[in-house]
């Protein structure tokens, strides 16, 4: 019998909420289901599919380069995937950008390779308690001056760290503090399991610094948080997105397989950002190595 990976989300908002029916997304082909004016819940079927990504493979840092053009520093090797849930039952994490208020964080996956129902619940988080179970909090501040964990590369900028209680800094030892889970205006964190990478087996593609695997194959995410509404944003409006544990383990913001449109590269899956210009409204986006034209389909 085939076994197909399940990808699960739960997302429980408390006040303010911004999920009202005007939640828009991309490649909705059906409306979304909604109870008394507000969302309750969004379907992505037909997510993956056959195709390929571009997998970082190595980094070159040095001070002669041009780290203005990728191709001189950026090594790359194309990846074939394939499967209904690819790639996104790849090793992934979860980031989140502020002002965002983070109360528990439980992810749910089943015994082995197997789907059955007796899912068991792997890692957890409470704001306000110490010592999250198989959860390590981590931002992109890795070396930088007075950095306590990671690294820094003239290219490839600041690795991932250890996060500090209050996600403004970071440590340099897992979870050393305790987090209230507030995540300050401006700033992101991501989450990723206990395991650290060792090798290609537990951590595909290139890593550097500080390094965690993600949660791989069937998963269930249940978050329960809160963001002010559009008109409380001076700056960046809050979001949670889903990326491949690939990207962030290389440069999140430069030498990474992400892509967008037609290369939709190594996954990403865009859960709710709010519109700045639109109050109570928020958008959902696909991105996967699938071409455009054969969009994810999103229903209720």
């Amino acid at each position: 019998m085939t076994i197909l990976p399940i990808l699960l989300l739960i997302l429980l908002i408390k006040t303010p909420s911004i999920c009202h029916a005007g939640f828009a997304a991309k490649h909705i082909l059906k409306p979304a289901v909604t109870s008394g004016g507000q969302l309750t819940s969004l379907k992505y079927t037909n997510v993956g599919g056959s195709g390929s990504y571009q997998r970082v493979t190595g980094m070159l840092e040095d001070d002669g380069l041009s780290c203005s053009k990728p191709k001189d520093f950026c090594i790359k090797s194309p990846v074939t995937v394939s499967g209904p849930l690819s790639p996104f039952d790849s090793d992934l994490t979860l980031v989140f950008s502020g002002p965002t208020k983070i109360y528990n964080i439980a992810v749910y996956q089943p015994p082995g390779s197997s789907n059955t129902a007796n899912w068991a619940r792997v890692s957890r988080f409470k704001a306000g308690k110490p010592n999250p179970k198989n959860l390590v909090f981590m931002n992109n501040q890795g070396g930088k001056i007075g950095s306590k964990s990671g690294t820094w590369g003239p290219c490839g900028g600041s690795s991932q760290s250890y996060a500090s209680g209050d996600f403004a800094g970071n440590v340099s030892t897992p979870n050393q503090e305790v987090f209230t889970g507030d995540v300050p205006p401006g700033l992101e964190v991501n989450i990723m399991t206990s395991t650290k990478c060792t090798s290609s087996s537990n951590c595909p593609g290139y890593y550097r610094g500080t390094a965690h695997a993600g949660w791989s194959g069937s998963k269930l995410f249940v978050i329960e948080f809160s963001m002010p509404d559009a008109h409380d944003i001076a700056m960046k409006p809050p979001a949670i997105w889903i990326l491949n544990g690939e990207v962030v383990r290389a440069a999140q913001y430069g030498c990474n397989c992400r892509g967008m449109g037609g290369k939709g590269g190594c996954g990403e899956l865009d859960i709710l950002e709010n519109l700045k210009d639109a109050p109570y409204n928020g958008i959902s986006e696909l991105y996967r190595q699938v071409p455009i034209n054969r969009p994810g389909k999103l229903d209720g």
